[in-house]
């Protein structure tokens, strides 16, 4: 929430045009739902620990820490990664492995997931970004 704040607050100092949609409509539209969002998140999260006595709650280990830091600094490391790279390797190249590293990130193990969540939400998002919203995305030199 803190961070959706922070990101609303950010677009104050957008500039101003004036005769259609502001630059700031979207972004806060962005961060009001992020916002939105990670609230019910927390209070899911509270009402489960209210609803899990302290003598049911499953011991945590060692182990599953450490593959959820492992899985934080993972998904860190790869999206710096992509930013590196989108510049050279354009939109559409760069962002499909983007997506299946991501989705592999949250352990899903089918291939057929990966491969359509890969395809077809690069499909999407450059469909959204490109035609609807007319924003100009990296494009990889040779095409």
């Amino acid at each position: 929430m803190a961070v959706s704040a922070v990101f609303f607050v950010g677009t104050w100092y957008f500039p101003h045009v004036g005769g259609h949609v502001s630059p700031r409509v979207f972004p806060r539209i962005i961060a009001g739902c992020m916002f939105f969002l990670a609230a019910l998140l927390t209070g899911r999260s509270i009402v489960e620990r209210l609803r899990t006595a302290p003598d049911k709650a499953p011991p945590s280990s060692l182990r599953k820490t450490i593959e959820r830091w492992w899985r934080i600094v993972a998904v860190a490391i790869v999206g710096f990664a992509y930013t590196q790279v989108l510049d050279s390797l354009g939109y559409v190249l760069a962002t499909a492995p983007f997506l299946a590293a991501m989705v592999l990130l949250f352990q899903e193990k089918r291939w057929y997931v990966v491969t359509a969540v890969s395809i077809l939400g690069t499909g999407l998002f450059y469909g959204v970004f490109r035609m609807v919203f007319k924003v100009p995305l990296p494009r990889f030199d040779l095409f």
